[in-house]
């Protein structure tokens, strides 16, 4: 009976020492605490600018120079009325006559959109049947000379679009021929007028008459 009670008590202590060892152990641990991190911008988002605001459209200026508007075409077709004739005559020497000057009676096919137009100046006054006439010769609107340096009677003109055949008098061959007045629209020269696209000038086919008078 002693010896059994020794091993219980033994076993007794034993537990007993355990069970104060355990409750020291759980004592000496630590408890859990919370801790707050605060996350502070690294060196690349500190040194990053801010974007800068959107630019805004800003209205037209309205003092700025606006372009200049653009000329009107001209109003195309056959007017024999245009100022445009007319103003050349005071840049031509007067008829040889004396007390005479060119009048312009209203013979023209001026077209300002036409490659080639003409006008006709007569001499005024007329002493007889044998005066002066004057061509002017237009392009597109704009003069561009007369038809001869010599003294010309124009008979007839005939308009074929980008030629005028033109018809004179012939004052020399009337004279070598001995003819009177009355035979003379039997004595004619004809001259074609065209525009020379190619040396950019007025230019002719045929022989002008009364080159030596």
């Amino acid at each position: 009976m002693r010896r059994t009670f020794t091993i219980i008590a033994t076993a007794l202590l034993g537990f007993g020492l355990v069970s104060c060892s355990t409750s020291d152990d759980v004592a000496e641990q630590p408890s859990p605490s919370t801790v707050t991190v605060t996350a502070s911008p690294t060196s690349e988002d500190a040194e990053q600018p801010a974007e800068p605001p959107a630019e805004q459209s800003s209205p037209s200026d309205s003092s700025a120079p606006k372009a200049p508007p653009e000329t009107p075409p001209p109003d195309c077709g056959i007017s024999p009325s245009n100022s445009a004739i007319t103003d050349p005559i005071d840049t031509l020497a007067p008829p040889s006559a004396p007390h005479t000057a060119w009048s312009y009676e209203g013979e023209s096919n001026y077209d300002p959109c036409s490659d080639l137009s003409y006008a006709l100046l007569v001499q005024q006054l007329q002493g007889n049947s044998q005066f002066g006439t004057q061509l002017f010769f237009f392009r597109q609107g704009e003069y561009t000379g007369i038809d001869s340096a010599y003294l010309q009677q124009v008979m007839s003109i005939e308009d074929r679009g980008t030629r005028l055949i033109v018809t004179d008098k012939d004052w020399e061959a009337l004279e070598e021929a001995g003819g009177s007045d009355a035979e003379a629209p039997n004595y004619t020269a004809t001259v074609t007028f065209f525009w020379d696209a190619h040396n950019g000038q007025l230019g002719t086919i045929g022989e002008f008459p009364n080159q030596n008078l």
